[in-house]
């Protein structure tokens, strides 16, 4: 599709050689006789109207051949009349003439060109020969609108769709940008959580220090755990990049946050420990790993921690 600098361009180099024809190198459709779309206009505006013009015009010419047909049918029938009448004319004619002498029989042969009807069998195949060449007149143009026809309104139907396109990405970014900004503004404080340094946290029992395995050089958690992404923005914005796992130990029931900078020791957000078994922390937290990737993640977390612990205080 010839964008606006496109037309700038051609305008430019029309100066010279043409503007129409500097135009029409960057258009798609430049017309069908006697239609051309409106070489000022965009495009998507000028080919719809162009359309509707070859849409009526293909329908008269139409019209017009099957109205030409049935003409044709009609002085086809008038000429069948007409030559059988001078058929049994002539007939007459040269019974007549059977009992007369030389010159008088030439004399009648001539008269049997110039008899009214002859004259009128002639005109009619004036007539029919003329209406069948509008008839085929009618048919190419019907034919040759019908072509433009499909190859425009296909353009106009593309050029919806990427407009119907184009608007569900300007919905899908606004939308995205909404609940980016949503995100920004969740609660990422530590609420009612402790917080501890991993060294306070592992101090205060055997069952802490033995959750914690090395694989690959990573630390991990046995028991439960439920993604290594997780994220809260602000620690990237002071400088502080790293990562928010999240564990639970079914030995202390006990759920936690931990954040591993690359540069300074870990942190420990200790949630609680109203999550009872393994397959309850499961149902719990599985469905929110997909959301990792979100800002300030670790917000749903606490949210569905705080949510669980409400709930079973009023069990």
């Amino acid at each position: 599709m010839a964008s606006t600098s496109d037309l700038n361009r051609a305008r430019k180099e029309g100066y010279d050689e043409g503007y129409s024809d500097a135009i029409a190198r960057v258009r798609v459709f430049t017309g069908v006789d006697p239609f051309v779309p409106d070489l000022d206009e965009p495009e998507h505006v000028a080919y719809p109207k162009y359309l509707d013009q070859l849409s009526r015009a293909r329908q008269v010419a139409f019209e017009g051949a099957e109205d030409t047909t049935a003409e044709i049918r009609r002085l086809q029938d008038q000429l069948a009349r007409a030559e059988g009448e001078e058929g049994r004319e002539l007939q007459a004619r040269h019974d007549d003439r059977a009992g007369r002498n030389p010159i008088a029989k030439l004399t009648a042969a001539v008269g049997d060109k110039m008899l009214p009807i002859t004259k009128e069998i002639r005109h009619l195949k004036r007539r029919i020969a003329a209406q069948e060449a509008w008839r085929r007149d009618c048919e190419d143009r019907t034919e040759a609108f019908t072509a433009e026809e499909a190859k425009v309104s296909q353009w106009v139907n593309d050029y919806l769709a990427d407009a119907d396109r184009a608007r569900l990405k300007l919905v899908e970014r606004a939308e995205a940008e909404r609940f980016h900004e949503e995100c920004a503004d969740r609660d990422i404080s530590p609420r009612w959580c402790q917080v501890l340094r991993h060294e306070d946290f592992t101090a205060e029992g055997r069952h802490r220090r033995g959750a914690f395995t090395f694989d690959d050089g990573l630390r991990d958690v046995g028991g439960a755990d439920f993604g290594y992404q997780w994220r809260r923005d602000v620690d990237e914005l002071n400088g502080l990049r790293g990562r928010w796992a999240l564990h639970y130990i079914p030995e202390s029931h006990e759920t936690f946050l931990e954040y591993v900078p690359r540069t300074k020791n870990s942190a420990i957000w200790l949630l609680g420990n109203a999550i009872d078994s393994y397959d309850e922390a499961l149902d719990l937290f599985v469905p929110l790993e997909q959301h990792q990737s979100e800002r300030n993640s670790i917000a749903l977390v606490l949210d569905a921690y705080e949510k669980h612990r409400a709930a079973k205080a009023r069990l």
